[in-house]
Formats: structure tokens, C-alpha cells, sequence
């Protein structure tokens, strides 16, 4: 998979993709767009991305969706200890 829209950032302690120049992180937008049933222009234009990052986002989702579960569940158990 070629990734041109979303990135890992610097610095940060997630293997999670973000949006290039942006601080947003690609499950947070598509788990949004997926909650809200927004289509993918909808929430593209709501968080000032194109289209086809927002498509980006949703295949490296779900290609990666065990990963970023199970560091949303450790964040989680940090998080209450």
C-alpha cells in the first residue's frame, strides 16, 4: 500500500497514521465518518482533507484494524491506572 496522504508523526508514541500536516489521526476521522454515516466528501471537507486521504485512511484502517485496537485498548489501561 502507497501512502501519500497520512504518516506516522514524529515524536509520537503510536504506530497510528495521521494526516499529513495535520494532527489528526486517520482512525479518529474514519471511526467519526463511520459513527456519524457521513460519506467520505462529508467528512473530508469537516476536517479540511481531500477525498482520497480520507479514502487512504479508510483502507490503512482496515488493513491495520487489530493494531490500532489493541493500542486503543492499552492507551485505554494506561489511561485508568
Amino acid at each position: 500500500m502507497s501512502l501519500e496522504h497520512i504518516a506516522p508523526r514524529a515524536g509520537e508514541r503510536t504506530v497510528q497514521m495521521f494526516f499529513k500536516g495535520t494532527r489528526k489521526r486517520a482512525w479518529t476521522v474514519v471511526a467519526l465518518m463511520r459513527l456519524q454515516g457521513m460519506t467520505v466528501e462529508e467528512i473530508a471537507q469537516d476536517h479540511g482533507v481531500s477525498p482520497e486521504a480520507v479514502r487512504e485512511a479508510i483502507e490503512w484502517c482496515d488493513a491495520n484494524r487489530e493494531l490500532i485496537e489493541r493500542e486503543e485498548r492499552e492507551t485505554a489501561r494506561l489511561a485508568s491506572a
